[in-house]
This record gives C-alpha cells, structure tokens and sequence, in this order.
C-alpha cells in the first residue's frame, strides 16, 4: 500500500519554496481507505459507503466473469475508486465542458497502469455510469477492436445488475424501458448497426447515437436471454467472428444460422412483445469472504489523491495545487513525489521529474506503480544520465511487484529489444504483455517489432499484417504500415537505403546493390543543403525508437547531440558505403557510423538538437572538413 512518510528532503522543498506562494486549497480531512482484491476505494465518505462501494464492484466483476471469464482474468490494471460524500465535493473534481463541469454522477478513466473511477456517492445511478464503463475495461483488454454494437450493449446490458434482497447473487439485464421505448417509434436497419465503428455518424452524433445505443443493448439482450436463451452460446462466436473480419452477413449464418434479415426479424418481434426475462447469478465463495476493513488517510495522502485524479483529466495546475499542499503537510508523502514526477515530465522538466520519483521509489511505501513511473520518466528524459540497464531494473522490479501487469511487460520489452543481447528477454516481457491483455493492439505491435529485430520476418509480418487492416487506432494502423515496408526494405535490398555511385559517365545515385562501388578516389556528391537546413559531422551511436518518434544519438567534437524524427519514412538515408544496405535498425550502432546528420534546427533549447532530414554514411576514411 503506497503511504505517505514523515521524510524531510532539503532538496526538494527548497524546489517547492522556490516555486513561489500558492492559492489555498481546501484542507482535506477524514479521509478512509478499504482495499479489496482489485479495487483500492478510497474518499471522505463514511467507512460503511467506502465498504458497499468495493463489495459492489467485486460482485460486479463476480458477475461478469460467469460468462467472461477470460475477459475478467485479461483485466489486469489495478483500479482506484474515488468516492466523494456529496454532490459539493464531487463539483470540482469532474470533467468540464466548455468551461463548466459536466453534468455526471460519475465517470471512468482508463490509464496505462491505474484506472480511476470517481463518483458521487449520494446519487443514486453513478454504479451504474460506473458498470458500464467498466464493462468497456474489461471488453478491451481481451478483444482487439470489438464491434461498437457488443461493446456498448453488453456495457448497457451489465450495468442493470442489481444485488438480491439476501446478497447471495444478483440479476442482470433488467429491461430498459427508455430502450424498449425508443426502438417502438425509431429503428436502424440492422445491417446498419453491425457495421457501425467509432467513426461512424451513427455512433458519434447524438440523436442517432441514442438508436444506436438502445438497439446495441436489444441485440445482446436478445441473444442472450430471447428464445429461451437459444443463442447465448453462440454469442461470443458471433461477436468473434465479426471482430475478425467476417461480413455480418456470413457471421450469423454461420454463428446462429440466420441471416440477417431473419435475425432483424426476430429481434423487432422480442421487441413487440411484453416478456423480457433476465438473468440471475450466484455470488462465488471469494465474494462471501471478503474482509474489507476500513483504514484512516493521512490528508496529505488525501490531496495526493485529488491530484493524480485532476492530473488524470489533465488539468496540471489544479493538480500541481493539490501536490503541492500534500507536499507541504508531508515533505516524504510518497504519492506526491510520484505524481508530482508524472506531472513534471509531462512539462518536459526531466531533472526535476527524476528528483521527485527517486524520492518516491526510495520511500518505504513504493509500490509496483512507483518504479514503473520511474522507468517511464527516465525513458522518456534520455538525458544521458540513465542507461538502459537502470530502466530495465525499474520495470523488472515493477513486474515482480505485479506479476500481472501486461504494461510493464511491454515497457520492459521495449528498453530490452534496444540492445542485441537483451532480445530473448525482450520477446519473452512482450509475450508476456500479449498474453496479459491479448486485446490491446499496441502490446501487438511491440511483439511485431521485437520478432523483426530477431529476424523472424514471417511472425512479425504475420502480426503487424492483422494490425494493418483490422486496428480501430490509426496510431498502430500505420505503426503495422511502416514495419511491414521496413521488412520488404530489408527483404529486398534493393528497395532499401540508396547508395551514391559513380557511373561512367561521373556518377549519379542509385539504389543499393545496382551499381558497382565507387572507386577509392571517389569523392561523393552529398546532399545539398537547403534553406533552414544545417548539418553536423560526427558518429551515429544509437537509434532510439520509444513508442511515438525516434531519437538518434551523434556523438560529435562538440558533445554529444540528440536529434528527433517522426518516423523512419521521414528520414532520407543514403549511403556512399558498399558495406551498408538494406535497413537501418533500433538500437545501439557498434561500432558507431561516422555519418552527416542534415537537419533542421530546434526552435529553442531543450533535449533535442532539432528534427533529422537526413543521414549521409560516406565512404571509409572519410574527414570532416573543418
């Protein structure tokens, strides 16, 4: 459990002094804790609301898991539950639109490490806000891109759990009456709502978004409950096979043998009728035996808590007020330091980001979260002064903490595969994070990667193939694009990197392979250099490839220089060496290549140096010219 300890750090307050007078912050008091196996619920309502809303949410997950069981065991990431006592307390934490708070009894927020929920205890439909929201959790990290239609009905169809009167088990999928309602007066062909996407008019505009909704939710009621329960196993094949491509049409003729008329069919006439069953569930043993006691928070831990979550809406200057009051009851307060960490690198203020985390990993109460905040920042900082062995060990020790955690994996995978002799352990962390959360497309594309730096071509094109073409995020769609061109690249050669040769006539470039080298006293013709352009001699030592652009590290007379580029595909690689074709690879370059990085340079100081044009290899024994 992450606690806040009385630790006074010279260092550090001298930093928050030093930051100037802050505006008052409401002093948060008698705030509780219960700690449950997957939820840590925490807030200023009473120790027996702190309690139900735990209990609740188990018995959610207990539900859930009778028909997902994997889906349930695939959702790893801890969840922070911040309850608030009233409807005034909740105000400031929720999220705004257009300047104004938005008119909610709760919401969800999905992270990398922790999901937040945060709700107002005294209103009456925040679980089920809640239900719905983390039916979405668990639905995506155990299936890449879910139909839009199976991830919002089953959301709907969840969130109407309701306990029995003796707690020993609970319905599920109550009728929606606004549903029923709605789709009486207003229908989409069905065909329609199977093929809508989160593109789509249907799924994103309001009033048709609101058909979309009740007729998702009646689709999987019918499945499930209608006809007796005819096609409740056939369900999850159906939904399977659509998420892998196939046309609706030949997915529910081979599913639940109708087509899809015959299915639209039956639908609107368990819709006509007045018999809408539900489901009921017995409790497990584990939820009968569950302990929750309650425990007092010290108020530091407390405004830790409300910064992490208003740092998690991104609003950073609220959040910097509530560390900053934390910090100032508790110098040693743990949580702080690691929010305050996040909250610091995501300005770019590296040195100062590290100072915070070092403080919050040193501390008694760090837990698996607080070395995986640490890897991440110093990733991210790359200022030289951490190497990659010491990121490792942060998300090594995060994972051993959480053996559970799939994005720890991942970016432990990551800082592995950017040296040759860590790619046995990087493909093992990332079949690991695979394995964790099968569902999400960017754990996918990491695998993809790190079986093409082994050179097993065939499993890493199989994989970024699927991503290609079947990816809800453009991100990972283009990811996929680029390693696929990549391997043709390194494949075919001759596609690859050009070469500048001589050619009888006084040369001219060409690509790799289809000329003969040039001769010893060849002096190349370099790239001209064009307006806001500048370029720098010195020695290409590694390329870093984190999950959004690439770094490449010169070493030149000047020091060493960190140069950015978005992607391979905007950087014109050309060589003037025999020796070098094919494709330029994440990692370390040993030996180094002596290079000429054309660039443009940065607009102000900062990490990098500028964004790469290109990269020039000439021929043995070149000399820079002074």
């Amino acid at each position: 459990m992450s606690v806040c300890v009385n630790v006074i750090m010279s260092s550090l307050v001298a930093s928050l002094a030093a930051a100037g007078p802050l505006p008052a912050v409401e002093r948060q008091k008698n705030w509780q804790a219960v700690h449950s196996p997957n939820f840590t619920v925490r807030g200023d309502a009473s120790a027996a609301d702190l309690r139900l809303v735990a209990s609740r949410l188990e018995q959610f997950r207990d539900v859930f898991s009778t028909l997902f069981p994997r889906a349930i065991q695939a959702a790893s990431h801890a969840t922070t539950v911040v309850v608030f006592r009233s409807p005034r307390a909740f105000e400031p934490f929720k999220p705004r639109y257009q300047g104004k708070a938005a008119f909610v009894a709760g919401y969800f927020i999905g992270g990398e490490a922790v999901d937040y929920i945060a709700m107002d205890n005294s209103a009456d439909e925040a679980f089920r806000i809640i239900y719905h929201e983390y039916v979405h959790a668990i639905v995506n990290a155990i299936i890449s891109s879910p139909p839009a239609w199976f991830n919002e009905g089953l959301a709907e169809y969840y969130k109407t759990m309701e306990i029995t009167g003796n707690g020993s088990g609970a319905s599920v999928g109550r009728l929606e009456n606004d549903h029923v309602l709605r789709l009486r007066s207003e229908w989409l062909p069905l065909a329609s709502v199977l093929a809508v996407d989160h593109n789509s008019p249907l799924y994103n505009e309001r009033d048709k978004a609101s058909v979309f909704y009740a007729e998702s939710w009646a689709l999987v009621h019918y499945l499930l409950l209608g006809d007796n329960g005819t096609h409740a196993k056939q369900f999850a094949e159906f939904s399977s096979l659509l998420t892998n491509g196939i046309p609706p049409e030949a997915a529910s003729q081979k599913a639940l043998g109708l087509t899809i008329p015959q299915l639209e069919k039956k639908l609107r006439g368990y819709l006509a009728s007045d018999r809408f069953p539900f489901a009921m569930v017995k409790f497990s043993s584990r939820i009968a035996s569950l302990a929750l006691p309650a425990a007092p928070m010290a108020d530091a831990e407390a405004h830790a808590t409300l910064g992490e979550l208003l740092l998690r809406l991104q609003r950073p200057d609220e959040a910097r007020v509530q560390l900053d009051a934390a910090l100032a009851l508790d110098s040693g307060c743990g949580p702080a330091h690691e929010s305050m960490g996040r909250l610091l690198a995501g300005a770019r203020q590296f040195d100062r980001a590290r100072d915070h985390l070092a403080a919050a990993v040193a501390g008694p109460g760090a837990t698996w979260l607080t070395y995986y905040t640490y890897g991440r920042t110093l990733l991210e900082a790359r200022s030289g002064t951490a190497g990659d062995d010491e990121i490792a060990r942060a998300f090594a020790r995060a994972v051993e903490m959480k053996p559970d955690f799939a994005d720890g994996y991942a970016e432990l995978a990551w800082v592995r595969s950017q040296s040759p002799g860590g790619l046995d352990d990087a493909l093992r962390a990332a079949r690991k994070a695979t394995e964790l959360e099968p569902g999400k497309d960017e754990h996918a594309m990491l695998l993809a990667h790190v079986l093409a730096n082994r050179q097993d071509f065939a499993a890493s094109r199989a994989i970024a193939d699927r991503l290609s073409r079947k990816s809800t995020d453009a991100h990972v769609q283009q990811s996929a694009r680029d390693l696929l061109a990549q391997i043709d690249r390194i494949e075919h050669p001759a596609e690859g990197l050009t070469r500048a040769a001589a050619d009888s006539d006084g040369g001219s470039s060409t690509t790799a392979g289809a000329k003969a080298p040039p001769s010893p006293g060849f002096i190349p013709a370099f790239r001209e250099i064009r307006t806001g352009e500048l370029r720098k001699a010195g020695k290409l030592t590694r390329i870093d490839c984190p999950r959004s652009g690439l770094t490449f590290t010169i070493a030149t007379k000047d020091g060493a220089l960190v140069f950015g580029a978005a992607r391979f595909e905007d950087v014109e690689f050309i060589t003037y060496r025999e020796d070098l074709a094919g494709q330029v690879q994440c990692g370390l370059r040993t030996p180094p290549d002596v290079v000429l990085v054309t660039y443009q340079p940065a607009a102000s100081a900062g990490t990098l140096a500028g964004q790469v044009v290109a990269v020039e290899f000439p021929t043995a024994g070149y000399v820079d010219k002074p």
